[in-house]
């Protein structure tokens, strides 16, 4: 897994890549061998400790030629510290109670569209506040249909403004 920060007058940019295991995985389940993902937003001067995010955009990169049968779409969801439940790769995923405290919501990231080299999907008008408890967010990404995934590098970015 590889975190990128990126900071301009625009805002700010997260990212994280990772590979997930070929395996079946059913709906609903986290799909990641590193639960959770990390994204890494802060740099002290433009997003402090205790500010907050306005993520506005989302877009997912999938490293692979064509959609698989079942690979309806994803749901990437937030937390503001590294979720206490440490749910596992290929679990069915579940808000749990330990960690009520630190979620900060879910994004709904659509369907991959296959684009030739690589499958993406941008999602607008997204308008998620989070107030950052350190410099970073955290997420678990969730396949909405039963599908095997292929073990191809796969980049969530998530584009914002600090408030």
């Amino acid at each position: 897994m590889a975190n990128l920060v990126e900071v301009s007058a625009g805002g700010v940019l997260g990212s994280a890549s990772w590979t997930p295991v070929a395996e079946a995985y059913s709906a609903a389940d986290t799909i990641s061998t590193a639960q959770p993902i990390q994204f890494a937003f802060a740099n002290g001067v433009y997003a402090p400790v205790g500010s907050t995010i306005r993520i506005l955009t989302a877009s997912l990169k999938i490293d692979a030629t064509a959609v698989i049968s079942g690979e309806t779409s994803y749901t990437l969801h937030l937390y503001t510290v590294t979720p206490p439940s440490a749910q596992a790769n290929n679990a069915a995923w579940t808000l749990a109670s330990a960690d009520l405290p630190s979620y900060a919501g879910s994004i709904a990231l659509g369907a991959p569209v296959d684009l030739g080299a690589a499958l993406y999907v941008k999602t607008g008008g997204i308008n998620l506040d989070v107030k950052l408890a350190s410099d970073t967010l955290w997420g678990v990404l969730v396949t909405v249909g039963a599908f095997t995934a292929a073990a191809v590098a796969r980049q969530v970015r998530l584009h914002g403004i600090v408030l």
